[in-house]
């Protein structure tokens, strides 16, 4: 018998739609099976939803600029500094190294004062939405009990929850606060309860860094360390034969 069969191979174009749609859907599946997706709490966006109901960290703020701002200037400033001291024979490597320390521990501070969540007062049951802003209350998790509530807990009209005595409700976040002390726009969120920790420490971390760079790395190391080696070269230069008697 004559079969007249023909077999239609697939293009590389088809075969390729195919399986990018695939892992496309796959990813979503899998996105969506595990609550991946981005989400607000407030004007706050939760970008890492697993690591944040783990650990509070994976949130940021309305100012996403003003981190990324300040960690331009802090890197820029620290290279500057890292690389004059490395590169002056005369200020060693325990400089070097110093300014590099400085520089982790600022630059991982800020990372965890401006992505961890500052204190926020969360809803005590799942109708409705935190802060106004529109957010899934399903993310929401209980932080205080209906009988903790005191006398010095006052009501807040914008989330439709109680505030601890130490709260308030910050209008640029649009969520209540617990600890709260104030905005930063350089941090991009609140600093409150749960971050105010690391932001004492980058405080600190900067403010320290800046000033032995500025005092020793610019101004006194290179001129004490320069002075010293001309004394150290003029007593070598002396003549060894004089004979000095006492």
């Amino acid at each position: 018998p004559n079969h007249n069969h023909t077999y239609n191979r697939p293009s590389t174009f088809q075969c390729c739609s195919k399986h990018g749609n695939a892992i496309r859907n796959h990813l979503h599946n899998c996105i969506t099976r595990n609550n991946l997706k981005f989400y607000k709490i407030g004007n706050l966006t939760v970008i890492q939803p697993l690591l944040y109901s783990k650990t509070s960290v994976g949130i940021v703020g309305p100012e996403w600029w003003g981190p990324l701002c300040t960690l331009i200037l802090l890197e820029s400033l620290s290279y500057y500094y890292i690389h004059r001291a490395h590169n002056d024979p005369r200020l060693g490597h325990i400089s070097t190294v110093i300014c590099i320390l400085f520089t982790i521990v600022a630059t991982l501070s800020l990372l965890k004062v401006s992505c961890t969540d500052p204190g926020i007062v969360k809803r005590q049951n799942g109708g409705g939405n935190i802060g106004g802003g529109g957010g899934n209350s399903g993310h929401y998790e209980t932080v205080h009990r209906e009988e903790d509530y005191g006398e010095d807990w006052r009501y807040c009209d914008y989330c439709s929850d109680y505030q601890p005595p130490d709260g308030a409700h910050c209008p640029d976040c649009n969520v209540c606060v617990e600890g709260y002390d104030h905005h930063c726009p350089w941090m991009g969120t609140c600093i409150g309860k749960n971050n105010m920790t690391s932001f004492k420490i980058f405080n600190m971390a900067w403010m320290f860094y800046f000033l032995y760079a500025n005092i020793w790395i610019v101004f006194l190391g290179p001129r004490l360390l320069t002075f010293d080696m001309n004394n150290n070269d003029d007593t070598d230069n002396d003549d060894p034969n004089d004979t000095f008697y006492y």
